[in-house]
């Protein structure tokens, strides 16, 4: 299986990934990156702000940049009008 490594790009800095994970494919380095921001942004909102200006960056094993993931794709924001 090829090496993705998973960089988080937020406001705060970097969070390079050290170790990178065994995935099957591109698909599987997405998925694993949307889930990885829906657990940041849970913990967001545990804390009573939410960040939409990060980003994961997927990496090959050479950590050449494959595709970037923006928080904004990780969740569907549906905002209701108040009557």
């Amino acid at each position: 299986m090829p090496l993705y490594f998973l960089d988080v790009y937020n406001r705060t800095g970097c969070s390079r990934d050290e170790e990178g994970m065994d995935l099957a494919d591109l698909d599987a380095a997405r998925a694993q990156a949307v889930e990885g921001i829906r657990s940041i942004l849970q913990d967001e909102v545990a804390h009573g702000a939410i960040d939409f200006e990060g980003r994961v960056e997927v990496l090959d094993a050479e950590r050449r940049l494959l595709l970037t993931v923006g928080y904004r794709e990780a969740v569907a924001l549906r905002v209701e009008k108040e009557e």
